[in-house]
């Protein structure tokens, strides 16, 4: 089973579809990205990318009329709609995260998922 299989095997399991986004933080100079997603009334689902190469993404910060770090949770606009990953050059991935209005392009060695609670 190649690489890009086996992580989003890891990743489909969570069952991450319309999944509330409740963090994006990129870390260490780009080598970490994390993505936190809600899971249920007790715990959050813990997305990490390591070992990044490439990140790139997109927001809707032209059309937004407020920052989003004045946003309650509850007025978040961020859900999990898709994640696709594919092989890229030997020992790293190419993944694509849609969060609309969140848009992310990552190349990374491994991705990490845990559940921790709020």
């Amino acid at each position: 089973m190649k690489k890009s299989d086996v992580i989003q095997k890891k990743i489909d399991e969570i069952h991450y579809w319309d999944a509330e986004i409740l963090g994006f933080d990129i870390r260490y100079f780009g080598d970490e990205i994390t993505i936190i997603l809600e899971d249920d009334k007790k715990n959050d689902i813990v997305i990490k990318f390591i070992s990044c190469y490439k990140v790139d993404y997109e927001t809707d910060a032209v059309e937004r009329e407020r920052e989003v770090k004045t946003l309650e949770r509850a007025q978040l606009p961020y859900f999990a709609h898709d994640i696709h990953v594919s092989d890229y050059e030997p020992n790293f991935v190419k993944i694509k995260l849609q969060l609309p209005p969140l848009f992310i392009n990552i190349i990374c060695k491994d991705v990490l998922i845990e559940r921790v609670s709020h």
